[in-house]
Order: C-alpha cells, then structure tokens, then sequence
C-alpha cells in the first residue's frame, strides 16, 4: 500500500472515530439511540476495512466498538455501552495518530522570483534597493 494511501486511510479514520464518539455522546438522550444504527455501525464497518486494510493495531479496538454498538440497544447496558464505546473510540485514535504526518512542502524548488519576492517582504525599502541593484 502506498504511503500516500496509508495516510488518506489514518485521516479518514481520524474523522470517522471523531464522528462515531459524537454519535455515543448524542445517544445519551432517549430514543435518541436509533442513530447509532444508521450513523455509527456504518461508519465502524468503514472504518473497519480501513484497518483491516491497513493492518494497524487498532482492529481490536475497532471490533470491539462495533460490538458495543450493537449492545446499545439492549436497555440494562445500554448505558454502560456507550460509555465503553467512546473509550475505545478514543483508545483507537490514540492509537492511529502517531502515524499521521503534518504534509511538508518543499521549500528547495523556489525559484529566484519567489527568493526576491521574499526579500522584498521582508526588508525595509532602502534594503531592497540596495540589494537590487547588486543583482
């Protein structure tokens, strides 16, 4: 899988998740629960094949998300569900970030224009002068 890849798939998961405890905290409300069926099973499924694909440990954590969503519906561990739930969300996030990169650009291709353009940003008017004029 290419690198490039790998990090698309760790944001979308990052996203995901994000959503998924979003979807926990809202199912504290009564009857408000019905989302998990149709928000966040879906979106553990994805997320699932994200890892399955990426072969990263946060798989386990995921599959047992996806049981405990389901187990929200029975009404004695409902609660207890969500509130495992959120933790293993956040256990799978802890988990995924260190693998995520900021994206760098590449600050060796400026060209001689961007450099002079630079310079004149950031000098004052006499310097630019100056240094023009020895170019």
């Amino acid at each position: 899988m290419k690198k490039e890849t790998k990090q698309i798939l760790d944001y979308l998961h990052v996203i995901f998740e994000v959503i998924v405890i979003f979807t926990y905290i809202v199912s504290f409300v009564p009857a408000a629960y019905y989302f998990l069926f149709f928000i966040t099973i879906p979106l553990l499924i994805a997320v699932l094949i994200f890892s399955l694909q990426k072969k990263d440990k946060a798989t386990n954590y995921i599959v047992i998300n996806l049981i405990l969503s389901i187990l929200v519906f029975i009404p004695v561990l409902g609660y207890l569900a969500l509130i495992g739930g959120i933790v293993m969300s956040i256990l799978s996030i802890l988990i995924v970030m260190p693998e995520l990169k900021v994206i760098k650009t590449n600050k060796n291709n400026d060209t001689k224009e961007d450099k002079n353009e630079q310079l004149i940003i950031d000098s004052k008017p006499e310097d630019v002068i100056e240094k023009e004029s020895q170019n």
